[in-house]
């Protein structure tokens, strides 16, 4: 009673059909030709019905929006809280409040009645979406000699969307219309039904298997290319809340490389070494709402930039509103400097650029903190046997390059317009910071007294990384190699039992990747093996840009000039809170399994 918990009603009824062809025209050319039929049809549970067009009504004429933005207002957070918050609510009839852009805030009515807004929510939802494809392709094989074989294939492949991402139902239309407004019209989803397009692919791949003459060993090399259209895009909206729409397009290609000697049958010296190179990157395409993924990072940019003296940012706040003197006889306690006053403006990101694929789209989001890209760009395997009889010796090493992290959201910082006094009036003189120059009251914030940011999106205020003076970009770091080393053991007791044992993690080490200073506090070995943003310690650092001609404040959650300052009080903390990125484990225990197989 009192939860909330979407279900999935979707039924997919989904067909296909295929033909299929094989033509030889010669002994060293084989073709294979085929063409693929495919519906994908969702049915849709009807929510068309007077309990959910009351509520959805109702929602209409009490949720708020920005009119030159199409975001939904919402309520502030309270500081680091990794939850979407509650949208701004009014009374029927009444007006909403002013927006982040400085318009009154509009109800989604479609127009009608008073502070009526263009945009409008609705219940509405069609009785189902369907999607037809065709999908040819081609592959063949050409033996150049006995000893040198040509393949190659080409073709187009499709993947349907998940039904679950298809509607947004309740067994509630009170709960269904609150949730739908808080989680989706910010995306330009204005119904519960989400006509997400098909994803479709392009492959191609070729490759050329040589056996060398006279000899045990043979060679592969085959490069390959992707290219993916409406791929889905994972969007984290809360905790243990994920949805997805399809507008990514991601261009994938490399080239694997397999060298083999020897027979592990038979007694002797074998093994092989494999390579893979890979390249994936993926461009966000626009949401319903004409923004996409990036754009969202590029707010939080902006809104930065927006505190700093270039981008009309004022020397000091007091109760939210700018105070160009930074003073005020009549409540000092209440003027806040603004740590970012004297910075430098941050570049946006390229909204049409391509980035490394993340697991969930766009990387680090301040609800989703960490994460590194989803493919290593280098990778190797190998194993050698050595076979005696009825013994077989044979270790086996991988070794991984690091995928890569890094988004502009990765360090947050208070808000000089949240705060509700300064740190003078929480600390005193002793702990007071510098002030800035001509100011006779304003200081940094308390930051026990800023609530989340009611001017950013989702609240957070995020701020450039303490190491650099900048924000970081989409995978700016790449994580240490990782190396692993096992070994698997086979004795042929006689031909019907066979005792095997298998030893893995050997040895299980972590090195290179970025030197950065987290990554020198704590470098790569047989435990540390990345680095992930860190919510414990993001703002926890001094923030070194330049301030007044002296090293900043910063903007995180301290008193005094850093973490350390004698203003916090005189215990310690974890090293790692001093830095945007803690180090993660990848210690992997040593483990053996003996296995005994037996043939009745």
């Amino acid at each position: 009673p009192g939860g909330q918990g979407t279900y999935n009603s979707v039924v997919p009824k989904f067909s296909s059909a295929a033909l299929q062809d094989e033509f030889k025209p010669t002994d060293k050319l084989d073709l294979n030709f085929g063409l693929r039929f495919e519906n994908y049809t969702y049915q849709l549970a009807n929510t068309n019905t007077p309990e959910f067009n009351f509520w959805f009504n109702e929602g209409a004429q009490v949720n708020c929006y920005d009119p030159a933005t199409g975001q939904p207002q919402l309520t502030p957070l309270a500081p680091g809280q990794p939850v979407p918050p509650n949208p701004v609510q009014t009374n029927p009839g009444q007006s909403c409040p002013v927006a982040a852009s400085g318009q009154l805030g509009v109800h989604p009515t479609g127009g009608k009645g008073p502070d009526a807004g263009a945009l409008s929510y609705s219940a509405a939802s069609p009785t189902s979406f369907s999607h037809t494809l065709f999908s040819p392709r081609i592959s063949g094989t050409y033996t150049l000699n006995p000893d040198t074989v040509l393949r190659f294939s080409a073709g187009r492949y499709t993947q349907p969307t998940e039904t679950a991402f298809e509607q947004y139902a309740d067994a509630s239309g009170k709960r269904a219309a609150a949730f739908n407004f808080a989680q989706f019209w910010g995306l330009g989803f204005n119904t519960p039904a989400h006509n997400n397009p098909v994803q479709t692919s392009n492959n191609v791949d070729f490759s050329i298997e040589h056996h060398f003459a006279h000899s045990d060993m043979t060679a592969k090399v085959s490069p390959f290319y992707r290219y993916t259209q409406n791929e889905i895009v994972s969007l984290v909206l809360g905790p243990g809340f994920v949805s997805g729409v399809n507008v990514g397009t991601q261009k994938s290609s490399g080239v694997e490389l397999a060298i083999q000697k020897g027979d592990p049958s038979r007694d002797g010296w074998s093994g092989q070494l494999a390579y893979t190179y890979t390249t994936a990157k993926v461009k966000y395409g626009n949401l319903p709402n004409g923004t996409n993924g990036i754009d969202y990072l590029n707010n939080y940019v902006k809104a930065f930039n927006g505190l700093t003296k270039a981008g009309g940012g004022a020397p000091c706040y007091e109760n939210g509103l700018p105070n160009p003197t930074c003073t005020d006889a009549a409540a000092p306690g209440a003027v806040i400097a603004n740590p970012y006053y004297n910075e430098g403006q941050q570049s946006l990101l390229d909204r049409n650029a391509y980035y490394y694929t993340y697991p969930n789209e766009p990387p680090n989001d301040p609800t989703d903190q960490g994460g590194t890209s989803a493919i290593a760009p280098n990778s190797f395997s190998a194993y050698l046997q050595y076979k005696h009889g009825r013994l077989s010796i044979a270790p086996n090493a991988e070794l991984i390059a690091g995928t890569y992290y890094g988004s502009p959201t990765d360090t947050y910082g208070v808000d000089p317009r949240a705060c509700a006094q300064n740190q003078g009036a929480a600390t005193g003189a002793n702990g007071a910071p510098v002030l800035p120059a001509g100011s006779a009251y304003a200081q940094n914030p308390d930051f026990l007294t800023c609530s989340a940011s009611p001017f950013v999106q989702s609240g957070f205020l995020a701020i450039p990384n303490p190491y650099s003076g900048k924000m970081d970009s989409v995978g700016q770091y790449q994580e240490p190699w990782q190396l692993n080393i096992g070994a698997f053991i086979k004795y042929e007791v006689s031909p019907k039992i066979t005792a095997n044992l298998t030893l893995t993690n050997l040895v299980n080490r972590c090195f290179g990747g970025t030197k950065a200073a987290w990554a020198n506090a704590f470098p790569a070995n047989s435990v540390v093996c990345g680095y992930s943003s860190n919510p414990l310690g993001t703002g926890n650092t001094t923030y070194i840009g330049p301030q007044n001609g002296q090293p900043g404040f910063g903007g995180g959650f301290f008193y005094g000039a850093n973490g350390h300052d004698a203003a916090n009080g005189g215990g310690t903390y974890a090293p790692a809170y001093n830095y945007p990125f803690a180090p993660y484990s990848g210690l992997l225990p040593f483990q053996a399994y003996f296995e005994v197989q037996v043939k009745l």
